[in-house]
């Protein structure tokens, strides 16, 4: 089931881009290599931002994404505020507009504290709600 909704999900521009990928992997290792190289600072560098702050908050795009993008760099667009979270591993959150005309924030928090990020979610929408 998870593969078939999977494969459905994504489009044929981004599959293709998923099969660049395996080829980068194992015919041109090198560049793969780079790659990791390049992600594992940006982990440490999100880290270190993470030893600062407890959560990140971050601007929505209000923009509606294109199911078929025509090009990497419409595809690359749509990614643009969640590009961070999906290299290094952080969980994002997007909590929806508090009304017509307010902009949805998203949320962002340390790797592997999710727990944490939908706790904070929770409290934020109970508090717009008039909760406690």
């Amino acid at each position: 089931m998870y593969l078939a909704s999977r494969g459905a999900a994504f489009g044929t521009l981004l599959k293709s881009f998923l099969f660049q990928g395996a080829f980068f992997q194992f015919q041109r290792y090198a560049a793969y290599e780079d790659a990791c190289r390049i992600r594992a600072r940006l982990v440490e560098d999100m880290k270190k931002r993470f030893g600062e702050v407890d959560f990140l908050v971050l601007p929505v795009s209000d923009g509606a994404s294109d199911p078929n993008p025509a090009t990497l760099d419409e595809t690359c667009r749509q990614f643009a505020g969640t590009a961070f979270a999906n290299v290094t591993g952080q969980p994002a959150l997007v909590l929806p507009p508090a009304s017509a005309g307010h902009a949805p924030l998203q949320l962002a928090g340390p790797r592997l504290c999710d727990a944490a990020l939908l706790s904070l979610g929770e409290q934020l929408l109970m508090l717009r709600k008039g909760g406690k």
